[in-house]
């Protein structure tokens, strides 16, 4: 077992979909692919838009119809 293993539990354990930080996100299907964990929290994904595929943020979303995005934009906000 090595770090990413213990992470990579954690996640699913608690019901995460992946790591954010303010450089970057990822899901738990691709954990941690810059190799830089230091400052990531974990973190939900949320839909994405013309921008990026999705987003990933420490909140979960409220369900489909969600306006936290546009409320704060820049709240542990990551897209891919």
């Amino acid at each position: 077992m090595n770090i990413y293993d213990i992470i990579r539990e954690y996640i699913e354990k608690n019901g995460y979909d992946g790591l954010v930080s303010e450089e970057c996100g990822c899901v738990l299907g691709d954990l941690a692919p810059c190799e830089m964990m230091d400052d990531c929290e974990p973190a939900y994904k949320w839909p994405g838009d013309e921008e990026s595929a999705f987003y990933m943020r420490t909140v979960k979303p409220a369900g489909e119809e969600n306006n936290l995005l546009e409320e704060n934009p820049d709240q542990n906000l990551s897209g891919w």
